[in-house]
């Protein structure tokens, strides 16, 4: 099973929605010897209530706009507000929360 299906089926339903995800900047970017280490964060994230989700070490929080940022999401996602939290040192997931959800 491929690492995309396995997450978006593994965490359907709950406080992550991989459904819109970008393939260019979603999956594939994610290699081989860190795979665990999002799905460890992914049920992290859902494993906890939305008050300790920015407490957990997960880092979570609003991610401004800079130059560099601004061509991922469009005018309209930034108006959404764009959120981020930690997957391991240097990556992070990021998107918008709709209805309790966080978009990857």
């Amino acid at each position: 099973m491929s690492l995309k299906k396995y997450i978006t089926t593994r965490f359907s339903g709950g406080k992550l929605d991989f459904s819109l995800i970008d393939d260019t900047h979603g999956f594939s970017l994610i290699d081989n010897e860190n795979q665990n280490e999002f799905i460890d964060s992914f049920r992290k994230f859902e494993g906890v209530d939305w008050n300790a989700i920015a407490t957990n070490g997960l880092d979570y929080k609003t991610y401004n706009k800079n130059k560099k940022s601004k061509r991922y999401f469009s005018d309209n996602l930034w108006k959404k507000g764009i959120k981020k939290f930690r997957i391991i040192q240097w990556n992070r997931c990021f998107d918008y929360v709709d209805n309790s959800v966080f978009m990857c």
